[in-house]
């Protein structure tokens, strides 16, 4: 064979091995002879498309609230399309397509380690696999239930309001 890519070869019996080390197509060109006096040969060009590794691109999830509708999408490079996803580790009410969206109503609040995966059509049993963190606040609200009475002439001073909840600084 000639013109494979770097990492691969063919043995005498015909079998192409190996790791390659660039991606891309190429134009194989494959020949076989006999053993036939005189020798007859055979000659094919054959495409081999070799596809950089899969690899999940996101890096971060956007952080959601607890009780509101919450949309995004995940995003992977190399490899062949289409793509296939699943997650693991979202909070309660949220799932993932298996076109790479998470999306739902989360119904728990905190921080969440959710495990991407994501495999594509050439090796769809060797998904691509990241950890990303999904922070879901709870409900904005002041806790505070009632202020000190304040007297004319006299300095209001001291009385901090209370808020929970929501992302901070308040």
């Amino acid at each position: 064979a000639t013109g494979l890519p770097a990492g691969l070869s063919m043995s005498s019996a015909g079998v192409i091995s190996g790791t390659p080390m660039a991606a891309g197509a190429r134009s194989v060109t494959v020949t076989v002879t006999d053993s036939f006096v005189p020798a007859g040969a055979a000659s094919r060009v054959l495409t081999l498309q070799v596809y950089s590794a899969l690899v999940v691109t996101t890096s971060s999830l956007p952080a959601g609230k607890l009780g509101v509708p919450y949309s995004t999408t995940v995003a992977a490079g190399g490899g062949k399309t289409p793509y296939s996803w699943s997650a693991t580790g979202l909070p309660a009410g949220l799932g993932m397509s298996s076109v790479g969206v998470i999306s739902g109503t989360p119904l728990t609040a905190g921080d969440f380690s959710v495990t991407v995966s994501v495999t594509d059509s050439v090796a769809p049993g060797s998904p691509a696999s990241r950890v990303l963190i999904l922070k879901v606040y709870s409900a904005l609200e002041v806790v505070t239930s009632s202020l000190p009475n304040g007297k004319i002439g006299v300095p209001y001073v001291g009385v901090t309001v209370q808020a929970t909840g929501g992302k901070s600084p308040y």
